[in-house]
């Protein structure tokens, strides 16, 4: 499946590592794994990634960069705990985040449930003398480490404490014995998450062999990204040869369909028929199934996304032209069909003229 979600009540360290080993990484109080992610208008692959560190040694400049932090700064290592000083250095630093945003530490770790203790995590403090200049986070299992979240003070840039964090993570993952260090996830095109690959020589997850592999050069890393923008360019030219209005969406709420099938699950879809007013939904969809490989054509409704932002805020990226950004509910599928012909066949069957839009039965024709 593209997204997965699971919502433990406890989870053991071996339980722990076998979810990280199977390309899962933790999402607030959850499991989640995903193999597609909208950003900056974008269709991406998710890449997992990580350090095995039994024979792991850090490069002449990442040592540098180490003996630089700790001439100067303290270190401290320690179970986490969150504090209103951590919690003012993630507020500061929180804007440099894309996409779907936690607003506080709090709902960063333990979402909507309160302080339900489930995974065992760990935190690396920097201070210049008695002032908090860096945090990271990470959790625990029984052989490996997952690196979760790291931030720091904007005026010590020049530091690369962010860098320095991962540094010490890994080296107190050796220290406990551990085989695997999981700095999380970057993406199929070089990214801002690209400094991740700079603390060694990392493996990558095969989403299709289900294997680690030895980290290489993108181009010849499967990405289900492309492969579903070059899905939608068959459907755009099918479309255009048949001379049908269409408008391409990315859908940065697709992972809610993973939740509740009733919602539409594909980060990119055409609007058929585009009715200009935005306050309606689009008349017609078309998307490509990843899953089932196959395209599909249906009737939708809109209902209006409701977010709290105390829990989550959302950068202003997303609310671009490109996007849509309401939740669309699934009226009908009309049709799935291994060929985009055959979804244009049954669009010529519906009229591209209604009367009015009503919200129980959607778009009308006298």
């Amino acid at each position: 499946m593209v997204v997965q979600y699971y919502y433990p009540q406890v989870l053991s360290q071996t339980r722990l590592d076998s979810y990280l080993a199977s390309g899962w990484f933790r999402n607030a109080y959850m499991m989640y794994r995903a193999k597609l992610i909208c950003l900056n208008d974008d269709l991406f692959s998710v890449v997992n990634i990580r350090l095995k560190t039994n024979d792991y040694e850090p490069s002449k400049r990442l040592r540098k960069t180490a003996r630089r932090c700790e001439s100067r700064f303290t270190t401290v290592i320690r179970p986490m705990l969150l504090d209103q000083e951590k919690e003012a250095l993630y507020q500061a630093h929180k804007d440099r985040f894309e996409g779907f945003i936690y607003g506080s530490l709090k709902y960063f770790f333990y979402g909507e449930i309160g302080y339900h203790k489930i995974f065992n995590t760990h935190e690396v403090c920097v201070y210049d003398g008695n002032k908090l200049i860096a945090v990271s986070f990470f959790d625990f299992g029984q052989n490996s480490c997952a690196s979760l979240l790291a931030v720091y003070d904007s005026s010590y840039s020049k530091f690369s404490l962010g860098t320095f964090t991962m540094m010490k993570e890994v080296e107190y993952s050796i220290e406990k014995g551990l085989d695997y260090y999981y700095p999380g996830y970057i993406l199929d095109k070089s990214s801002v998450f690209d400094y991740k690959l700079k603390v060694g020589e990392m493996q990558y997850y095969n989403w299709r062999t289900k294997r680690w592999r030895k980290w290489q050069s993108r181009s010849t890393i499967p990405s289900d990204a492309e492969n579903v923008k070059a899905k939608i360019e068959l459907i755009k030219e099918g479309l255009k040869e048949s001379n049908i209005e269409y408008k391409e969406y990315m859908y940065p709420l697709f992972s809610v369909g993973y939740l509740d099938s009733y919602y539409v699950r594909s980060p990119i879809f055409v609007s058929c028929h585009h009715e200009e007013n935005e306050d309606l939904p689009p008349r017609f969809i078309i998307e490509y199934w990843l899953d089932e490989d196959c395209f599909t054509l249906s009737t939708v409704q809109k209902t209006p996304f409701v977010n709290n932002p105390e829990m989550m805020e959302i950068s202003d990226s997303f609310y671009s032209e490109h996007n849509y950004f309401d939740l669309l509910m699934y009226k009908q599928v009309l049709i799935t069909s291994a060929t985009i012909d055959d979804i244009i066949r049954e669009l010529f069957n519906y009229p591209n003229d209604y009367d009015y839009y009503d919200e129980d039965f959607g778009y009308v024709k006298h």
